[in-house]
């Protein structure tokens, strides 16, 4: 999955570690595999973890420490990543088939706020 992981972060995703509420949503429904390569990038892209407020606190959303500590109790590095546990993190997909919904019903927003609100050149 790391050749994934990289084309997606070089080429498609729009993404500034420093403000990680701005961000292009992406949905990794492929369990235990995926979520260690969902840390491992945060973590070495420097993305910054935001309050319960969302407002930046300035220390790193994923440290080396909480990769160590992946999978248990309390970890920023849950098994099935959490949205709302660990900034970066857009959408839980937990139960099998979650992720695939989750999916689905983000990619019809877009293509309704397409239609909405897209204008000529923007």
């Amino acid at each position: 999955m790391a050749p994934v992981g990289y084309t997606l972060w070089q080429n498609f995703l729009r993404f500034d570690p420093s403000d990680p509420i701005c961000r292009t949503a992406t949905v990794r429904p492929l369990g235990r595999p995926a979520s260690m390569l969902l840390y491992a990038l945060l973590h070495l892209a420097e993305v910054k973890a935001v309050d319960e407020d969302y407002e930046i606190v300035g220390e790193p959303s994923v440290t080396l420490e909480s990769i160590k500590n992946s999978a248990k109790l309390e970890s920023k590095c849950p098994g099935h990543p959490e949205y709302r546990w660990t900034s970066g993190v857009e959408t839980t997909t937990g139960p099998l088939g979650q992720g695939v919904a989750t999916s689905v019903g983000m990619a019809m927003a877009g293509k309704w706020l397409a239609v909405h609100y897209n204008k000529p050149g923007f």
